[in-house]
């Protein structure tokens, strides 16, 4: 069935079938059994049955059924061959729905007929629904017992229980308790049907309880009695009355297997969809894999086989493919991306197919040593972290959850709520490169104060040098000269100047008309004319600003030439002038004093010195102003490492709430070993002793609090450092690393606890139980994988804590594990095992849910040691219970 190749899935199931060679089933009897079963199954389709028994009253027209059979098998409908028996128990008899395995018809006979021959032997008109064959329920069940062992399997539903000829209908309570107490009752009743009342139920759970006897499955079948009804629900309170069961192999056995574990594999009215987004599959082009596909299940899926059979190649090319991370606790992560590198080989593409949060479909594509490429389900190539917009997954490879250390990681524990915090850490990380960008700014302004402090000086010295020459009045007398110097030299920059502001107007220019243009890409199929229209107005813009940019264009090129022309003369001017200014120099030079040349140097000197110290004195009026922005970014940092504290409480909180034996222990910026690490590391080679970092951290919350008290001679930190060299050079390497210093966020203390005890008291083996524990309980992963998750771990913990919490956990997150422990699979109700080998440098695997019998006979050769180990352990075993 080609709704099974993700394994176990949840199908319909209607228990209670009657088809035309019933008596009672109205229509042409007369129809060929080829053209019924068409009409037959066609209706089981419209009703969504994936899985159904037929039971006719007392007979079983097998050349009919395999008519029906055969046509639903093409459609991927189920059908198990059944019988409706009246027994004789009761005063109406009670009607048992029989279903029959596939060696009740072996090596051409009929062993149900002959079963029926004997039941209603001496007893006319046995086709009659009411008519009650020679069995009591308990004959039944021992001849029943009698065919199965002869591997003629069968199982029993008891038929509309509540209504005349059923179970509770036709029964005292004593009579139920009695037969709750037969073991072969417990063997074959698998089922109730149509259980519909409140107070017969509860009366039920007690006789059971009280017989020890589990209660049989409740389940629905539509008792058909015409082609209309075929699948139909009954309705009781307004809503249809449905039965889901899920199923990994389309056989009896497997519906046997659930309806025994009925607990976890029915499921009544609605099917169970997952809501959590899931890995459905991946194809292989190229590599070992080449040409095949990995279908995987929304809940549990485990990958088995020998050691080097490639369990871990596919384990680690799922969290290559889906861009898994890591982690900081990941061992042999080289070895890891080999393992990819082999399997998928040189171009090898992994093609995932997943469906997202919202349902949405995705592809993933991605060829070894490039990125993902992400396609939507319109085929569109769309930009989004797979991890944020499509399926969130944690990944842990083997010896990773053993890996972390005896003080709680917290990258481990971000893992799992991560999402929570998200936000809140890029804000910081924003703020955070604000803080550096100002405290950049202010270090410029320190190169800044220094160059004015050097142009003052020099301001100083030619103000000087130029006062010695006015007692000789040198100044009136080249005053002409200084004056057609600076003319020449201002209307060299009113050039210089409009040219430059030329070129800056006709760029915003084009800009502004490019913006333009991209808004026009839009192209609306709901309101046309409105969008015509206002496309009509953009292009109005930019042909004014063709218009605006064509006459600028004129004008620069007329008034740069004005420009140029003015200047060109001036300078024609000045140098027909030169020989006239010369002579003036050289008639008032003061012999071995002052010369007229140095005169004009200086004062060309001076000006320009100036004109910098007034375009400096206009930058270190931001100082101040930069001061106050850095003071208030520090401020806005910090209330954002109070939220991020609090959203971790939050967390936390619900964390310890869900009471599953683990919880975690925090406190805000509370690791002040790692923080007086981070100090020593920030002031190496300052000769200041590891003992002063560690009276600072214990003193200080952050180094934001420690930059507060950096010149306060009255402040803790004045008293650790003791003043002198040792507090100078602190203030120094301090303002050396300010932006590292003030964006460093001081660690949080983490501690897990398990079962109330620090984990670190814990045993390796232990502290990977609560780790798993944890990884199988917590956040809102969608996706969790794991390689040889019992690694580190006894089989009790496996059982007691591990499986039962996959048992809880994978209907709303999905599992890929890759092991060597039967406990995970099999207790673990295993929907997808993959079993894995090589054979010939090709993987191959075989795919299906813990009840196909391949899968079963693979996890006793692989995961048991064999048939013969794993029936002398089970003898073993039952050797010891007969001894307790």
């Amino acid at each position: 069935m080609d709704r099974l190749k993700a394994g176990a899935t949840w199908l319909r199931a209607d228990f209670h079938l009657h088809t035309n060679a019933d008596k009672e089933f109205k229509h042409d009897k007369t129809e060929k059994p080829g053209v019924f079963a068409k009409k037959y199954v066609e209706r089981l389709e419209e009703e969504g049955i994936g899985v159904g028994v037929v039971t006719n009253h007392n007979k079983l027209d097998y050349e009919e059924f395999k008519a029906i059979q055969s046509r639903g098998k093409k459609e991927g409908i189920l059908l198990l061959p059944g019988i409706e028996l009246s027994v004789k128990d009761g005063a109406r008899g009670i009607h048992c729905l029989i279903a029959f395995n596939d060696n009740w018809f072996s090596q051409g006979h009929n062993y149900v007929e002959g079963f029926l021959n004997a039941a209603f032997e001496g007893i006319p008109n046995r086709e009659n629904e009411n008519t009650r064959c020679k069995l009591n329920m308990g004959e039944l069940l021992t001849k029943l017992e009698e065919y199965c062992t002869q591997e003629r399997d069968s199982f029993i539903v008891l038929a509309h229980i509540e209504d005349s000829s059923g179970f509770y209908k036709e029964l005292e309570g004593g009579r139920v308790k009695e037969f709750a107490e037969n073991p072969l009752f417990r063997k074959f009743v698998l089922g109730m049907q149509k259980v519909r009342t409140r107070d017969k139920i509860q009366n039920l759970k007690q006789w059971f309880k009280e017989a020890k006897c589990p209660l049989p499955a409740f389940v629905e079948g539509s008792d058909c009695k015409c082609l209309e009804e075929v699948g139909n629900a009954h309705r009781q309170n307004g809503k249809d009355k449905k039965t889901y069961i899920k199923l990994g192999a389309p056989s009896f056995e497997a519906v046997k297997f659930a309806l025994a574990n009925h607990e976890i594999r029915v499921k009544p009215d609605e099917s169970p969809e997952p809501s959590h987004a899931h890995l459905e599959s991946i194809s292989f082009v190229g590599g070992k894999l080449d040409g095949q596909t990995i279908y995987f299940n929304a809940d549990l899926n485990c990958l088995i086989g020998t050691p080097g059979a490639g369990k871990s190649s596919i384990l680690e090319t799922v969290r290559y493919i889906l861009d898994l991370e890591f982690g900081d606790n990941a061992m042999d992560t080289k070895y890891k991306e080999d393992v990819v590198s082999n399997l998928m080989g040189s171009g090898g593409k992994g093609i995932a197919k997943i469906t997202g949060r919202k349902r949405q479909r995705y592809t993933i594509e991605r060829t070894l040593g490039e990125l993902p490429r992400i396609l939507n389900d319109l085929g569109d190539e769309v930009q989004m972290a797979i991890s944020e917009g499509i399926i969130s997954g944690l990944y842990f490879g083997q010896k990773d959850l053993s890996n972390i250390n005896d003080k709680f990681n917290q990258s481990f524990l971000d893992k799992f709520i991560g999402s929570a915090l998200k936000e809140v850490q890029e804000r910081i990380s924003k703020q955070a490169e604000k803080v550096s960008d100002i405290i950049g700014q202010i270090d410029e302004l320190h190169k800044v104060e220094e160059e004015a402090e050097a142009l003052r000086l020099k301001e100083g010295q030619l103000s000087e040098k130029i006062r010695l020459f006015d007692k000789y009045d040198i100044k009136k007398k080249l005053g002409r000269q200084e004056g057609f110097e600076a003319d020449v030299d201002h209307i060299g920059m009113m050039e210089e100047k409009s040219e430059k502001e030329f070129k800056k107007f006709k760029s915003a220019i084009e800009n502004f008309s490019s913006s333009l243009e991209k808004l026009l890409d839009h192209k609306s199929k709901e309101n046309k004319k409105d969008f015509g229209e206002a496309e009509k107005l953009i292009r109005q813009i930019q042909s004014y600003l063709e218009e605006v940019e064509k006459r600028t264009g004129q004008m620069e090129k007329e008034e740069l030439a004005g420009l140029k022309r003015i200047r060109e003369e001036l300078s024609t001017r000045y140098n027909d002038e030169k020989e006239a200014f010369a002579e003036v120099r050289r008639a008032v030079n003061v012999d071995g004093e002052l010369k007229a040349d140095d005169y004009l140097k200086y004062k060309r000197e001076l000006k320009a010195t100036e004109q910098k110290l007034e375009s400096l004195d206009g930058q270190l009026k931001q100082k101040e102003k930069l001061q106050k922005q850095l003071s208030k970014a520090l401020k806005r940092l910090r209330a954002l490492h109070k939220e991020e504290a609090e959203k971790y409480t939050e967390a936390i909180k619900m964390i310890n709430e869900e009471g599953a034996g683990v919880s975690v222990q925090f406190t805000a910026h509370g690791d002040k070993e790692e923080f007086a690490q981070a100090l020593e590391w920030f002031f190496q080679r300052t000769n200041i002793r590891k003992e002063y970092f560690r009276n600072i951290a214990e003193a200080y919350k952050d180094t934001i609090a420690i930059y507060e008290a950096l010149y306060d001679p009255e402040s803790s930190l004045a008293d650790i450092l003791s003043g002198g060299s040792h507090l100078l050079n602190f203030q120094n390497r301090f303002e050396e690393r300010k932006a590292e210093l003030l964006t460093y966020k001081s660690p949080h203390h983490f501690e897990l606890l398990y079962q109330g005890r620090p984990i670190q008291k814990y045993s390796v083996g232990e502290r990977a139980s609560a780790l798993i524990l944890f990884t199988l309980t917590m956040g809102d992963n969608d996706l969790i994988v794991i390689d040889q998750p019992e690694d580190d771990l006894n089989s009790q913990s496996i059982y007691q804590e591990v499986v039962e919490t996959l048992l809880k956990s994978k209907h709303k997150t999905q599992f890929i594990f890759a092991t060597h422990n039967p406990n995970i699979p099999v207790l673990g109700d295993c929907e997808q095992i993959l079993c894995c080998q090589y054979f010939d440098d090709k993987l191959q695997f075989t795919a299906g849910g813990i009840d196909s019998r391949d899968n079963q006979q693979n996890i006793i050769r692989i995961m048991e040691g064999g048939p013969e180990a794993f029936q002398k352990r089970t003898e073993i075993y039952a050797g010891w219970r007969r001894g307790e």
